[in-house]
């Protein structure tokens, strides 16, 4: 809820306006269709904010409840973290789908939206590939205004762990 909250707060037009280069808004119901034919270029996560676009705005009683409680909480992983701590997190709970796949699991972009959410600088850092051949990763983060930190600690785990190559194609994907 905190991440729902927040997403309205600096909005200045409509997702869907945005996903059409400003030129206009796309039909939730035609993109959906599209998308379980896979024939839509809008992933299922857009789709889900699309959508989440439409409902009715938060009673400013839980709005502002719910930014209180994000605000709490960006403070407390501030004082944490401070100028010289990171936080290494998952980036996404299981292996990288296919690009514009449905999602089993479409809650899950929270493991990254959290810190949008938060304002908290993050970056994806890149580890390798698996024995599949699909990339892993982890995300730093860091309090306020640490992004220097976030990209020299990136580099560090980069450069230690191999970091990203060129893909080659695996043979099996694991979802066949």
């Amino acid at each position: 809820m905190i991440y729902l909250s927040s997403l309205g707060e600096t909005k200045e037009a409509p997702f869907a306006h945005l996903l059409k280069d400003a030129e206009g808004n796309m039909s939730i119901v035609a993109e959906f269709v599209k998308n379980i034919f896979g024939k839509s270029d809008i992933t299922y996560p857009s789709l889900l904010l699309l959508g989440i676009d439409k409902l009715p705005p938060l009673d400013p009683e839980t709005q502002k409840f719910l930014e209180s409680s994000r605000d709490q909480l960006r403070r407390e992983i501030n004082d944490l973290l401070k100028d010289d701590g990171i936080l290494i997190f998952p980036s996404w709970p299981s292996l990288p789908p296919f690009h514009n796949k449905p999602l089993a699991s479409w809650w899950s972009f929270m493991y990254t939206g959290i810190w949008n959410a938060l304002r908290l600088p993050a970056i994806i850092c890149p580890m390798g590939l698996n024995e599949n051949g699909l990339p892993l990763t982890v995300q730093l983060i860091a309090g306020h205004d640490n992004e220097r930190l976030l990209i020299a600690a990136a580099n560090d785990l980069e450069e230690g762990f191999g970091g990203w190559r060129p893909n080659h194609a695996p043979k099996h994907h694991y979802l066949d």
